[in-house]
């Protein structure tokens, strides 16, 4: 049975940031939530 995935929350209020970091951590594997404030 394969693990499921690791979640990772981006709290960033840059947009253009946050799709960036998104985008990284997506294409490394991981479930990625964002939002822009805390």
């Amino acid at each position: 049975m394969a693990a499921a995935p690791q979640t990772v929350l981006v709290v960033e209020d840059e947009a253009s940031i946050a799709s960036f970091v998104a985008a990284y951590l997506k294409n490394a594997g991981y479930t990625v939530r964002t939002t822009a404030s805390g």
